[in-house]
């Protein structure tokens, strides 16, 4: 399974002002058929209820916060102040002459059933930092990110396993680039990683802005239950429609560069 890819034709179906006119009328309808007084007693709730005093932190609490603050800080070295970020997808630890800043997991909305949930994948830190003990009155959820693409692209086992990162430093660097369909970066330029561009699948209904996983990439040890969270795929052209067939060939994995400067 793989995510495809279209050439792009533009076609104007109707106007911009066409489009907001239609939607504020649209809205202007859906007001005028609220019923008023639901609002107005909710108003009043609001004006009446008293506010929650925070509970203070205790200072163990405080203390381990700075002390795993300062733990990141260190991570990053002495030339922190300039440099460009890059999040290695499906790797725990940074380029040689990169600083890392923290590794983790792979976090994201669910792959089929939550239409409302996040369309890119998160870099969690293996220490997570809480400000309240109280659940939200309503939430969008995080699962863990899995490898979803059989054993044969990259030539070893990582289907079902959850996918690590790493969030690097690059000294002296002040631009990224992240090219598509390359291996390698323009002269002048430093390599960071390269791989395979992977997002989530065409007929799912969650869609993922794409990232660059690592050519090698490492697994969580332990995790090749398979829980189908969010899911990373392999991405695909399909020549023929915008795309011409000879450069592009269908069925082939789409790779990716990240470079720096």
């Amino acid at each position: 399974m793989v995510g495809f890819l279209y050439g792009i034709e533009s076609k104007t179906l109707v106007t911009e002002n066409e489009m907001q006119d239609e939607s504020e009328d649209s809205i202007a309808a859906d007001i005028e058929k609220m019923p008023a007084e639901g609002f107005e007693e909710t108003e009043k709730q609001l004006q009446q209820a008293p506010l929650d005093e925070e509970e203070e932190p205790s200072e163990e609490a405080k203390q381990e916060d700075e002390d795993h603050i300062e733990e990141m800080i260190s991570l990053s070295g002495p030339n922190s102040a300039s440099g460009e970020i890059c999040t290695r997808w499906g790797k725990l630890h940074c380029r040689t002459g990169a600083q890392l800043i923290y590794s983790g997991l792979v976090g994201g909305g669910h792959y089929y059933n939550q239409k409302g949930n996040i369309g890119r994948y998160l870099c969690l830190p293996k220490y997570l930092q809480y400000l309240s003990t109280e659940a939200p009155f309503a939430a969008s959820y995080i699962y863990g990110a899995e490898y979803e693409i059989g054993n044969k692209v990259f030539g070893k086992t990582t289907q079902d396993y959850n996918v690590p990162c790493a969030v690097c430093l690059s000294p002296k660097k002040g631009t990224k680039l992240v090219i598509p369909a390359c291996v390698s970066c323009p002269s002048g330029w430093t390599e960071e990683y390269y791989g395979y561009y992977m997002s989530s699948y065409h007929g799912h209904n969650l869609n993922v802005n794409p990232e660059c996983v690592d050519h090698v990439p490492d697994v969580i040890n332990g995790s090749e239950a398979n829980t189908n969270g969010v899911l990373f795929y392999f991405m695909q052209v399909t020549c023929g429609s915008g795309l011409p067939c000879g450069p592009y060939i269908t069925d082939r994995a789409i790779t990716c560069v990240v470079c720096t400067k």
